[in-house]
């Protein structure tokens, strides 16, 4: 089975099909960031953000696997967490197409052919724990908890916002946790915790940890330059051709 990763959009989502239909995957992923481009002008960003919200609808609606980006999180529990770019308008309007029920299909986390999907990445004070180790129950148990906390407006360290991005946490969470804050970690069995990851733009793809064709964590935000495919654990990154 084919994988398409598609990270952080930011508004871009015209760009989005030609992309899918170049590669023919039989699986899609969206690794989150479809709003707040920072490129708006005041104008019109109500408008683009309506259009963004129609497309994600449109991406439910087709079954893709849609994941939190920390702007998504700004635009479901602003009382927590605001991204910049957020404004209660382009809220009010995301709110009234995204409904409670698509947002409750995003996804913080997946792993597929032992590569671990997020927005942001896992960051082992978060996820590993100190006597068990990372296993799988936990971090769908620990999700689950983060979620459940902020529906109740009450903090979580897998959702907060690291000190790198102005928070109160030491590294962030799922959605938040910076590059350069990522470092590889392992299972008990000494087998690496394979991350693939956007939230932290660059030019280029970054990898960390083992070789460039087996690393253990990379960063694919690249402004929508890159996007990965993953086929029986294999991942090869694809420049997009505009």
């Amino acid at each position: 089975m084919k994988t398409l990763v598609i990270p952080d959009i930011h508004n871009k989502v015209d760009a989005v099909d030609p992309i899918i239909d170049k590669h023919n995957p039989d699986r899609v992923v969206l690794l989150g960031d479809y709003f707040d481009s920072f490129e708006e002008r005041p104008e019109t960003e109500e408008k683009i953000a309506e259009h963004t919200a129609l497309w994600v609808k449109e991406m439910d609606h087709r079954g893709y696997n849609i994941f939190w980006g920390n702007h998504e999180m700004s635009y479901i529990f602003p009382y927590l967490y605001r991204c910049s770019g957020f404004t209660v308008e382009k809220y009010d309007i995301i709110n009234s197409i995204i409904t409670c029920d698509i947002w409750n299909r995003f996804k913080l986390v997946m792993e597929i052919d032992g590569i671990w999907l997020s927005h942001a990445g896992m960051h082992n004070s978060i996820f590993s724990h100190p006597h068990k180790g990372f296993t799988p129950e936990d971090v769908e148990a620990i999700c689950n908890a983060a979620l459940e906390n902020a529906r109740l407006r009450v903090p979580h360290p897998a959702l907060e916002a690291g000190a790198t991005r102005g928070g109160r946490a030491p590294v962030g969470g799922i959605t938040w946790l910076d590059w350069q804050n990522m470092m590889p970690f392992w299972d008990k069995e000494g087998n690496p915790i394979r991350q693939l990851v956007g939230h932290t733009p660059g030019k280029n793809v970054r990898t960390r940890g083992g070789t460039p064709e087996e690393f253990h964590c990379a960063c694919m935000d690249t402004h929508l330059t890159y996007v990965a495919t993953i086929v029986d654990g294999h991942v090869e990154f694809h420049k997009v051709i505009s």
